[in-house]
Protein backbone atom coordinates (compact mmCIF):
# COMPACT_ATOMS: atom_id res chain seq x y z
CA UNK A 1 0.00 0.00 0.00
CA UNK A 2 1.55 3.49 0.92
CA UNK A 3 4.97 2.06 2.16
CA UNK A 4 5.51 -0.44 -0.43
CA UNK A 5 5.25 2.81 -2.78
CA UNK A 6 7.95 4.34 -1.10
CA UNK A 7 9.79 1.85 -1.16
CA UNK A 8 8.89 1.10 -5.13
CA UNK A 9 10.08 4.38 -5.55
CA UNK A 10 13.14 4.94 -3.29
CA UNK A 11 14.27 1.34 -3.92
CA UNK A 12 17.46 0.78 -1.26
CA UNK A 13 17.64 4.47 -0.46
CA UNK A 14 14.68 3.57 2.15
CA UNK A 15 14.08 0.00 4.56
CA UNK A 16 10.67 -0.54 5.92
CA UNK A 17 10.89 -2.38 9.42
CA UNK A 18 7.20 -3.34 10.34
CA UNK A 19 6.66 -3.74 14.49
CA UNK A 20 3.50 -5.52 16.07
CA UNK A 21 1.28 -2.93 18.00
CA UNK A 22 -1.28 -4.28 19.89
CA UNK A 23 -4.42 -2.21 20.78
CA UNK A 24 -5.12 -4.11 22.73
CA UNK A 25 -2.51 -6.32 24.46
CA UNK A 26 -5.04 -8.21 26.62
CA UNK A 27 -8.23 -9.92 25.90
CA UNK A 28 -10.74 -7.77 27.88
CA UNK A 29 -14.25 -9.85 28.07
CA UNK A 30 -16.24 -7.00 28.40
CA UNK A 31 -17.79 -6.13 25.53
CA UNK A 32 -16.87 -3.52 22.90
CA UNK A 33 -19.80 -1.67 21.11
CA UNK A 34 -17.96 -0.25 17.65
CA UNK A 35 -20.94 2.21 17.07
CA UNK A 36 -20.34 5.87 18.24
CA UNK A 37 -17.02 4.57 19.56
CA UNK A 38 -13.09 6.08 19.21
CA UNK A 39 -12.85 3.17 17.10
CA UNK A 40 -15.87 3.84 14.78
CA UNK A 41 -14.66 7.45 14.49
CA UNK A 42 -11.36 6.58 13.80
CA UNK A 43 -12.71 4.17 11.14
CA UNK A 44 -15.05 7.15 9.30
CA UNK A 45 -11.18 9.46 9.73
CA UNK A 46 -9.27 6.50 7.94
CA UNK A 47 -12.20 5.73 5.41
CA UNK A 48 -12.14 9.64 4.20
CA UNK A 49 -8.02 9.86 3.82
CA UNK A 50 -8.03 6.49 1.87
CA UNK A 51 -10.44 7.44 -0.92
CA UNK A 52 -8.31 9.67 -2.97
CA UNK A 53 -6.02 6.45 -3.53
CA UNK A 54 -9.45 4.39 -4.27
CA UNK A 55 -9.17 2.42 -1.08
CA UNK A 56 -12.51 1.91 0.17
CA UNK A 57 -12.99 0.53 3.84
CA UNK A 58 -16.17 -1.18 5.17
CA UNK A 59 -17.32 0.21 8.18
CA UNK A 60 -17.53 -2.86 10.45
CA UNK A 61 -21.10 -4.15 10.48
CA UNK A 62 -20.92 -6.16 13.57
CA UNK A 63 -22.29 -5.35 17.03
CA UNK A 64 -19.45 -6.40 19.01
CA UNK A 65 -15.85 -5.28 17.77
CA UNK A 66 -12.51 -7.67 18.83
CA UNK A 67 -11.55 -7.43 22.43
CA UNK A 68 -8.21 -8.27 21.44
CA UNK A 69 -5.59 -7.97 18.74
CA UNK A 70 -3.07 -10.66 20.06
CA UNK A 71 -4.00 -13.37 17.95
CA UNK A 72 -3.73 -11.09 14.32
CA UNK A 73 -0.32 -9.88 15.57
CA UNK A 74 1.31 -13.48 15.95
CA UNK A 75 0.03 -14.54 12.87
CA UNK A 76 1.81 -11.36 10.89
CA UNK A 77 4.99 -12.36 12.92
CA UNK A 78 4.96 -16.10 12.25
CA UNK A 79 4.44 -14.99 8.07
CA UNK A 80 6.85 -12.27 8.74
CA UNK A 81 9.66 -15.38 9.63
CA UNK A 82 8.59 -16.80 6.41
CA UNK A 83 9.70 -14.42 4.15
CA UNK A 84 9.15 -10.69 3.31
CA UNK A 85 7.43 -11.48 0.17
CA UNK A 86 4.87 -13.72 1.68
CA UNK A 87 4.70 -11.17 4.95
CA UNK A 88 3.71 -8.42 2.84
CA UNK A 89 1.27 -10.28 0.97
CA UNK A 90 -0.32 -11.82 4.29
CA UNK A 91 -0.10 -8.49 5.79
CA UNK A 92 -2.22 -6.49 2.83
CA UNK A 93 -4.06 -9.43 2.59
CA UNK A 94 -5.05 -9.38 6.66
CA UNK A 95 -5.90 -5.84 6.42
CA UNK A 96 -8.25 -6.44 3.47
CA UNK A 97 -10.31 -9.07 5.64
CA UNK A 98 -10.61 -6.94 8.52
CA UNK A 99 -10.75 -3.13 6.65
CA UNK A 100 -13.05 -4.48 3.76
CA UNK A 101 -14.23 -7.90 4.36
CA UNK A 102 -15.44 -7.38 8.50
CA UNK A 103 -13.88 -10.42 9.30
CA UNK A 104 -12.08 -10.70 13.09
CA UNK A 105 -8.52 -10.79 13.07
CA UNK A 106 -8.78 -12.65 16.48
CA UNK A 107 -10.54 -15.43 14.19
CA UNK A 108 -8.24 -18.36 13.96
CA UNK A 109 -10.51 -19.71 10.77
CA UNK A 110 -9.92 -16.58 9.21
CA UNK A 111 -6.24 -16.07 9.93
CA UNK A 112 -5.64 -19.17 8.45
CA UNK A 113 -7.39 -18.58 5.64
CA UNK A 114 -5.59 -15.76 4.60
CA UNK A 115 -2.37 -17.58 5.10
CA UNK A 116 -2.92 -20.30 3.05
CA UNK A 117 -4.36 -17.76 0.02
CA UNK A 118 -1.01 -16.00 0.61
CA UNK A 119 0.93 -19.59 -0.03
CA UNK A 120 2.59 -19.69 3.52
CA UNK A 121 4.06 -22.40 4.65
CA UNK A 122 0.67 -23.97 6.57
CA UNK A 123 2.57 -26.41 9.03
CA UNK A 124 4.98 -24.21 10.23
CA UNK A 125 2.47 -21.14 9.99
CA UNK A 126 -0.03 -23.54 12.28
CA UNK A 127 2.52 -24.50 14.62
CA UNK A 128 3.58 -21.00 15.34
CA UNK A 129 0.10 -19.72 16.03
CA UNK A 130 -1.08 -22.82 17.98
CA UNK A 131 2.20 -22.70 20.36
CA UNK A 132 2.09 -19.26 20.57
CA UNK A 133 5.79 -19.40 19.11
CA UNK A 134 5.72 -15.71 18.99
CA UNK A 135 3.87 -13.99 21.77
CA UNK A 136 6.85 -12.96 23.91
CA UNK A 137 8.29 -11.50 20.90
CA UNK A 138 5.23 -9.64 20.14
CA UNK A 139 4.18 -8.51 23.48
CA UNK A 140 8.56 -7.52 23.77
CA UNK A 141 8.28 -5.22 20.53
CA UNK A 142 5.03 -3.74 21.89
CA UNK A 143 6.35 -2.27 24.90
CA UNK A 144 9.56 -1.04 23.34
CA UNK A 145 7.51 0.36 20.86
CA UNK A 146 5.88 2.28 23.72
CA UNK A 147 9.16 2.99 25.98
CA UNK A 148 11.19 3.98 22.54
CA UNK A 149 8.81 5.35 20.39
CA UNK A 150 6.09 6.54 22.79
CA UNK A 151 3.58 4.42 20.09
CA UNK A 152 0.08 5.03 20.85
CA UNK A 153 -1.40 4.54 17.63
CA UNK A 154 -1.65 2.16 14.48
CA UNK A 155 -0.31 3.36 11.78
CA UNK A 156 2.46 4.95 13.87
CA UNK A 157 5.25 5.45 11.12
CA UNK A 158 8.93 6.51 12.34
CA UNK A 159 11.58 8.03 9.46
CA UNK A 160 14.84 8.22 10.77
CA UNK A 161 14.83 7.46 13.61
CA UNK A 162 13.37 11.09 14.63
CA UNK A 163 10.06 12.02 12.18
CA UNK A 164 7.06 10.23 13.39
CA UNK A 165 3.66 9.86 11.60
CA UNK A 166 0.57 8.97 14.06
CA UNK A 167 -2.64 7.26 12.96
CA UNK A 168 -3.78 7.61 9.31
CA UNK A 169 -2.38 10.46 7.64
CA UNK A 170 -2.51 11.74 3.89
CA UNK A 171 -0.15 9.92 2.19
CA UNK A 172 1.16 13.13 1.17
CA UNK A 173 2.63 13.57 5.00
CA UNK A 174 5.45 10.50 4.53
CA UNK A 175 6.36 12.18 1.04
CA UNK A 176 6.98 15.71 3.12
CA UNK A 177 8.61 13.57 5.46
CA UNK A 178 11.30 11.93 3.30
CA UNK A 179 11.85 14.95 1.74
CA UNK A 180 12.40 16.99 5.20
CA UNK A 181 15.28 13.69 5.52
CA UNK A 182 16.93 14.74 2.24
CA UNK A 183 15.19 11.96 -0.09
CA UNK A 184 13.86 13.90 -3.34
CA UNK A 185 10.12 12.51 -4.60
Amino acid sequence: MRLQKIKQHYGDKVRIKWHPFALRPQYDSRPFQFRDSYAENAWKRASALAEPENLSYTMWPHEEFPRWSMPGLEAGVAAQHQGEGLFLNFHTQLFRSFFIDSKSLIDKDNLVAVARACGLDMTAFLRDIEDNTFQDQVRQQCVEAVDSHLVSAVPTVIMGGKRRQIGMVPEEAYWQDLAALGLER
